[in-house]
């Protein structure tokens, strides 16, 4: 069926070696115009989350296209083959729709069954049909791994008692500081992950939440629905030292927070970075004030897995039977063209 995919997940990489091949979402247009224009891809979907970059294609020959998104990320990113082929990996044919319908359904997350996933999936088939690279063979298998997913979820249990990156956060706060209730929060960033972040907090009441974005109407939108105050993003590595623990979760391709921003009277003793590439300058991270990354969030995720993967065997029959009607599809699109 002529489908190839490149990319690599926090399974495979640490999120500093994934930080050298992530395309950020500003250069998808330029990645799609050169795409169209200059290479042997007819189709192509980027999958970009927290602890994943995946580039899903077809073209008549996988191998030369393979090897086109190897060199372009090469140039781009200014990496050596030998070192982008050891942070990256191929799958070709049927091994990419299963791949995709495994990602969708939340089997390949940090946490088996999340939910969050799946919105993930959905927004980036629409930004790249938006950007009309997406075509006949990209728009079924997206849209069987979108169906699919649902179904997973209402069929099984797998997603019983939501849990997401997010909430992960949360434990991981939980975890860490033992009286974090007397803790001063703010949350940069109200995309999904932050939004999350911010109405998981509120949920449980804590008093003291503050929350901050680039688009100041939108942090207020997000400070009146989950009823915690606003701080304007271009002061916040002025004041960043007043808060105890902060979560960052920004679309930035740079740090938010360097090492300058917490200073040595500061009070923060936990700051949590939810982005790739990451937000904050690791170099921050001292004796008095602790770092989590998405990978440090790992230890937390596996405690709550073992009672989703009971439901693998339900699972993977809903898998299977999607793939062998995508396969029904193309047999009779075959016949037809």
């Amino acid at each position: 069926m002529n489908l190839g995919f490149f990319g690599t997940d926090y399974k495979r990489t640490s999120i500093q070696e994934m930080e050298l091949i992530y395309l950020n979402k500003e250069s998808w247009p330029s990645v799609t115009h050169d795409v169209v224009h200059d290479s042997p891809i007819d189709e192509l979907v980027i999958l970009a989350t927290c602890n994943r970059f995946e580039m899903y294609y077809v073209s008549q020959n996988t191998s030369e296209a393979t090897q086109w998104i190897v060199n372009f990320i090469s140039r781009w990113g200014e990496i050596p083959h030998s070192t982008l082929r050891s942070i990256g990996y191929t799958l070709e044919g049927d091994a990419v729709l299963r791949h995709l319908l495994n990602v969708a359904a939340g089997v390949e997350s940090m946490v088996f069954g999340e939910d969050e996933i799946l919105s993930q999936v959905k927004d980036a088939y629409h930004q790249f049909s938006s950007l009309n690279s997406t075509g006949p063979i990209l728009n079924k298998v997206f849209q069987i791994a979108i169906a699919t997913g649902k179904r997973v979820r209402h069929e099984t249990e797998i997603s019983r008692g939501s849990y997401s990156v997010s909430s992960i956060a949360v434990d991981a706060i939980r975890e860490t500081i033992f009286d974090y209730f007397d803790k001063s929060i703010i949350v940069i960033g109200t995309g999904k992950i932050g939004n999350r972040a911010v109405k998981k907090l509120a949920a449980i009441g804590h008093p003291n939440l503050y929350v901050s974005n680039r688009t100041h109407m939108t942090a207020m939108r997000v400070g009146t629905e989950s009823n915690c105050q606003v701080i304007p993003f271009d002061t916040i590595r002025s004041v960043a030292s007043n808060f105890h623990i902060i979560i960052v979760a920004t679309g930035s391709s740079d740090f938010i927070l360097s090492k300058g921003n917490i200073t040595k009277h500061a009070v923060t003793e936990l700051i949590i970075d939810l982005a790739v590439p990451r937000n904050v300058d690791p170099l921050i991270e001292s004796s008095t004030c602790r770092i989590i990354g998405v990978g440090g969030l790992q230890a937390i995720a596996d405690k709550n897995v073992l009672k989703r993967q009971k439901e693998s065997a339900k699972v993977t029959g809903i898998l299977t039977e999607e793939q062998n009607r995508f396969h029904l599809w193309l047999d009779r699109r075959s016949v037809y063209h």
